[in-house]
């Protein structure tokens, strides 16, 4: 059973890809601190799942940093 801070955390990084897209720098900031939070209560829970999907949004949002960095 998923708890509800890892409910909270995969919203806000979901949030935050959205605010990527609308190239908003907050969008950078909630996506990490909310991924990085979310990977490692999912690794302490032993969640490979949750983990591997975080991983993979802060994949997405390293890329969206860098293209925003380069205009």
């Amino acid at each position: 059973m998923i708890s509800m801070i890892e409910w909270i955390g995969s919203l806000l990084g979901i949030a935050g890809v959205f605010m990527i897209t609308r190239k908003n720098i907050h969008g950078f900031t909630v996506c990490l601190v909310s991924n990085v939070a979310l990977m490692i209560v999912a690794l302490l829970h032993s969640l490979f799942g949750i983990a591997l999907f975080m991983g993979a949004l802060m994949l997405v949002n390293a890329y969206g940093l860098y293209n925003w960095r380069k205009r």
